[in-house]
């Protein structure tokens, strides 16, 4: 525990220690199942700070908002039983 104030760390580790003897750490959410670690190699890294900030925001980059877009509108057009209307739309849509 690098960092932590001198004589600190044994009262943590003390703690810790305790609470596991109570039992206080045994029905914790996701008890038994691996931790989910996100791969963020992919991400520049000057970018993946802003990246998670909007990932816990639930906000998502704009292409995948694109993207989304285009599959409800292909869902939607699926949903039109008249051939014709429908081949009118998609014409509409790509200009």
């Amino acid at each position: 525990m690098a960092g932590i104030l001198p004589g600190y760390e044994k009262i943590v580790e003390q703690r810790i220690k305790e609470a596991m003897e109570k039992g206080e750490f045994d029905d914790l959410p996701g008890k038994g199942r691996p931790i989910p670690l996100e791969d963020d190699s992919h991400v520049p890294e000057d970018l993946r700070l802003a990246y998670k900030v909007l990932k816990n925001a639930d906000c998502l980059p704009p292409e995948l908002l694109e993207k989304k877009e285009i599959l409800q509108m292909e869902d939607m057009l699926t949903m039109i039983p008249d051939a014709k209307e429908r081949y009118k739309l998609i014409k509409k849509i790509n200009f």
